[in-house]
């Protein structure tokens, strides 16, 4: 893993967070590198922000109890707008 403020440190994390996604099942977007999907969870990756869509919050939930442990997480909850589109 990388430090930081580092050239690759993005990269670094973006590698780290999809192979962690993968571990779990999700499986990445051929058309959207950034897009990963599960049975229940939709997940969009904008640099550092994620965004997880399901019918079910119950799914979401899951998702992020077992990503808690790997990753400094912050749930904002709800959204409106997403990068300037509302």
């Amino acid at each position: 893993m990388s430090l930081y403020g580092l050239r690759q440190a993005g990269s670094n994390w973006f590698l780290h967070l999809k192979d962690s996604l993968m571990r779990r099942g999700f499986r990445q977007s051929a058309l959207d590198p950034c897009l990963f999907y599960s049975e229940h969870v939709i997940i969009l990756v904008y640099v550092d922000d994620t965004i997880l869509f399901s019918k079910d919050i119950i799914y979401i939930d899951e998702v992020l109890s077992s990503l808690k442990p790997e990753f400094q997480l912050t749930d904002r909850g709800g959204f409106n707008t997403y990068l300037g589109v509302q």
